[in-house]
């Protein structure tokens, strides 16, 4: 058994001795573990996928997509007891986010492959909540709204677009899995949208206009946790 333990151990030490790194028509697929700390140990979220194509050993086109949408039910009964009429909020949101751009590989080693690059992002944000025979809080048979752009959970509607200048390196464990980490400085721009609620009340329509604004941003950030991807 120790010997069979011991054969295991020296092969998968020469795997990773010879992991080859990306050449001219190599296609890596990843995603981003962000750790979470919490009262659980660790939870981790997968924000995006990226897709990269190396144009040679030391070019590659990059691509990246992340795109989320949640949506929440809340029900009301009439009575106490469950009974009666009933009523219900519906409360969503949504984001999309695209990115592409360029990176430039360097020698590096056997198995790191620093690189910088540039990036490109344009994304939104989406909003909306519904009441059906209720105010919002509870129970009422008379009143119906819709919120447009936003919701009462304090999601807004958004547009944002940037650009960043990236740094990252990759670190290939065997030939075909590597994993990686990245930062980036740049700008980030992005324009919230009005939001609209059209309440009605026994049939008396009321609208309210909370106003959106903009912003900017340009500054150094961490791009994610860390990468884990896979190379074809």
């Amino acid at each position: 058994m120790k010997k069979l333990l011991f054969s295991l151990a020296m092969l998968a030490a020469g795997v990773a001795a010879y992991a080859q790194k990306p050449a001219s028509g190599d296609i890596t697929l990843e995603t981003q573990l962000n750790l979470r700390f919490s009262d659980n140990p660790i939870g981790m979220t997968v924000p995006n996928i990226r897709a990269r194509y190396f144009l040679n050993e030391g070019l590659a086109a990059r691509a990246q997509f992340l795109f989320t949408r949640n949506s929440t039910t809340t029900n009301f009964a009439e009575n106490a007891d469950g009974t009666g009429g009933k009523g219900s909020v519906v409360s969503s949101n949504s984001t999309f986010q695209l990115g592409l751009g360029v990176e430039k590989h360097f020698a590096g080693t056997d198995k790191l492959s620093p690189y910088v690059g540039a990036l490109l992002i344009f994304g939104m944000d989406g909003a909306s909540e519904e009441w059906d025979k209720s105010d919002g809080n509870g129970y009422d048979a008379d009143t119906k709204a819709t919120i447009t752009n936003g919701n009462s959970d304090g999601d807004r509607a958004a547009t944002g677009f940037g650009l960043q200048l990236l740094a990252g390196a990759d670190y290939y464990i065997t030939d075909g899995i590597y994993i990686g980490g990245e930062f980036g400085w740049g700008f980030l721009s992005a324009s919230v949208s009005d939001e609209e609620t059209k309440v009605t009340v026994a049939g008396t329509e009321t609208k309210t206009v909370n106003l959106g604004g903009s912003g900017s941003t340009f500054d150094l950030t961490t791009n994610g946790g860390i990468r884990l991807g896979i190379k074809f």
